[in-house]
């Protein structure tokens, strides 16, 4: 155990990928995040990431990462300001001094509630340094479309007091073998099994989610983001799965 990414379209005549419907949506996913402009940092504060790209991910799902700042430097770094550039996202700082060789976290709570589609979202942060410097830090999701069908069964994960884990499933509809890897773990309130990390065409990837025997009671909502390298496509597809738990 380790803790922790459209049905191929055919012509019926032919008998090939009709390319020309799936690859704007695809090319479009893989590129959107990375086409941001990239952030220049002094050289004394690192970021553990200065984008987060979520893959595709269901409508009406609260979404979380979390970003790292590292004070490398050898004097305090105030942040000034910390918010949000929509009402779609929550922003909540760890604190507002980073001492030297301190790190303060960003969680970003992205609602992906009313949206469809390719949307790009970003955190600004105004760090005095002794001057002010503004970063904008933005993050990505394709929300309710699934290239390739690449669509996890189910779309998200419950977990019940009285349950400890569940399964969830990729259906390759690929022609080729598909293979999956965990991208990212949002939180420790679970790990993520791969149980099938491989799959032929009409198979199965398969991933099992357990609840952490250190889950503190109430009700907790994470996700995590697996990476699905499909053949004759150049970068990984990313998904996110939503989980819920809820402890007594």
């Amino acid at each position: 155990m380790i803790g922790c990414a459209n049905k191929a379209f055919w012509k019926k005549k032919r008998k090939r990928p009709v390319l020309k419907r799936i690859l704007p949506a695809l090319l479009l996913a893989l590129t959107a995040v990375g086409a941001a402009q990239a952030v220049e940092l002094p050289a004394d504060i690192e970021f553990s990431e200065t984008r987060f790209d979520f893959g595709s991910a269901p409508e009406d799902f609260k979404l979380h990462h979390r970003y790292f700042m590292i004070n490398r430097g050898f004097k305090p770094i105030r942040v000034d300001r910390a918010v949000s550039t929509c009402d779609c996202t929550r922003l909540y700082p760890s604190d507002s001094v980073a001492d030297p060789g301190d790190t303060i976290f960003y969680d970003i709570w992205f609602d992906t509630k009313n949206y469809y589609g390719s949307t790009t979202k970003s955190i600004m942060i105004s760090l005095h340094q002794p001057e002010q410097i503004d970063i904008e830090i933005p993050h990505h999701a394709l929300i309710s479309q699934w290239p390739l069908g690449l669509r996890p069964k189910p779309l998200s994960v419950m977990l019940l007091p009285n349950r400890e884990s569940k399964k969830i499933a990729i259906r390759n509809h690929t022609k080729g073998q598909i293979e999956a890897r965990l991208h990212d773990l949002a939180d420790t309130t679970f790990t993520v099994e791969l149980v099938k990390p491989k799959a032929g065409r009409d198979r199965d990837l398969e991933f099992e989610v357990h609840r952490s025997p250190e889950l503190t009671k109430g009700t907790h909502r994470s996700n995590f983001t697996v990476a699905v390298t499909v053949g004759g496509v150049k970068e990984p597809l990313l998904i996110t799965i939503p989980v819920k738990l809820v402890q007594f």
